[in-house]
């Protein structure tokens, strides 16, 4: 079957963004990637999801690759929400489902009651409520996300970039302990934060989550704490090194207000996209289901 595959730049908030649209179907899918990690770890999913009927857009986030940033823009979530919006504006997308993965999970959560989002599937980012309520009763969660705190120091861009991008490696690694990423997967996420300024902007969404500016903060948090409005999909891993599978588990009333399933993947890791592709398109199938018309 041959489908569809076209490239496309937008300005969002005053920044340009970089996209790959796949498909021409009937109903549209944004994916959005994690860190450090990049669309092209995506795309086996985005063909996935055309070769069934939907019309996917696959964008560098704010400040990685082709994707600009500048000085002072907003990485909280409420103004990466603001971005998803306004990029399903300029791409015309409706009834809009979020594929996220890691930090493309907390922005799909952030944006989803956005008035062209129908759903969201969140791959290795449970509701940010679980995490918000477990974070502080589980003393291996708070060592396994260590990282996020070193990112605040002053000079954590510096020493990223002293490693030659094995950083990128050594996370993966450690994140999927039992997958061999490829040499062509870790290669396309150091070159997402290779240009200038893209892991500073990287960074910066990890120290977008204290309150430097507390208008903004307050903003992201008032948007993540409450149920998702819209049906929810949430996969996990059961050998994620990254986020441990018991945040999978939490009070529904505090983390959907539609219908909802969370799901835990045998034996994957933390980058569900490329560990376990099958499964999560199986997944998607049978909770959103197909388009109408599709094989």
């Amino acid at each position: 079957m041959h489908t569809a595959v076209r490239t496309e730049v937008h300005w969002i908030r005053g920044c340009r963004y970089c996209l790959t649209v796949v498909g021409d179907g009937p109903r549209d899918a944004l994916l959005l990637h994690g860190f450090p990690d990049a669309p092209a770890n995506m795309m086996g999913l985005a063909h996935g999801l055309a070769q069934r009927g939907w019309r996917v857009a696959v964008p560098y986030l704010r400040g990685y690759g082709l994707s600009e940033s500048s000085p002072g823009a907003d990485l909280s979530l409420a103004g990466l929400a603001a971005d998803v919006g306004e990029l399903l504006d300029a791409l015309g997308f409706q009834h809009t489902l979020l594929v996220g993965h890691d930090w493309g999970s907390a922005v799909a959560q952030a944006a989803a009651d956005g008035p062209r989002v129908a759903g969201v599937a969140l791959l290795s980012v449970p509701p940010i409520p679980w995490l918000i309520a477990g974070l502080p009763r589980d003393p291996g969660q708070l060592r396994r996300s260590a990282y996020m705190g070193a990112f605040q120091v002053p000079g954590a861009v510096r020493a990223l970039q002293a490693t030659g991008g094995t950083y990128v490696d050594r996370l993966w690694r450690s994140w999927s302990p039992r997958f061999q990423a490829s040499e062509a997967q870790l290669a396309a996420a150091r070159r997402a934060l290779a240009p200038p300024g893209a892991l500073a902007t990287a960074l910066g969404y990890y120290r977008a989550l204290w309150p430097r500016r507390p208008a903004r903060w307050r903003a992201s948090l008032a948007i993540t704490n409450r149920p998702l409005p819209v049906p929810a999909l949430v996969l996990g891993g059961t050998d994620d090194a990254c986020i441990g599978p018991g945040f999978f588990r939490g009070d529904p009333t505090a983390a959907f207000a539609q219908r909802h399933q969370v799901t835990l993947i045998e034996g994957a890791g933390h980058f569900l996209p490329v560990e376990a592709p099958r499964a999560v398109l199986a997944a998607i199938d049978a909770f959103f289901g197909r388009p109408e018309g599709a094989q």
